[in-house]
């Protein structure tokens, strides 16, 4: 009888293949603040990116970067930009908020 000869099974790999964060960016408006009182403007801004993530993007639970408030409130409470340009970072962990320069 002729022996066969076997080669072992070789392993596959169960290494999960990494998915890419998606990033997008947004332009959020904030010239709505310029008609709220002085003082609470920058307030205000906040919610309205608050508003515009859970609206526009379709955001419910996200981790804002704290430099996003710091940029917001650079000018003082009275001050806050007409705008600001943020990025939306997605992976399969969490969604991130943070600035663009």
């Amino acid at each position: 009888m002729a022996e066969e000869t076997k080669k072992p099974a070789k392993k596959k790999s169960k290494k999960q293949k990494e998915i890419p964060p998606e990033e997008k960016t947004y332009y959020i408006p904030l010239r709505k603040t310029q008609k709220k009182p002085r003082a609470k403007r920058a307030a205000n801004a906040m919610s309205q990116v608050k508003t515009y993530l859970q609206k526009k993007a379709g955001l419910e639970e996200y981790h804002m970067d704290p430099s996003v408030n710091e940029k917001i409130w650079a000018k003082g409470a009275e001050k806050p930009p007409k705008g600001i340009k943020i990025k939306v970072t997605k992976t399969p962990d969490e969604i991130t908020v943070t600035p663009l320069d």
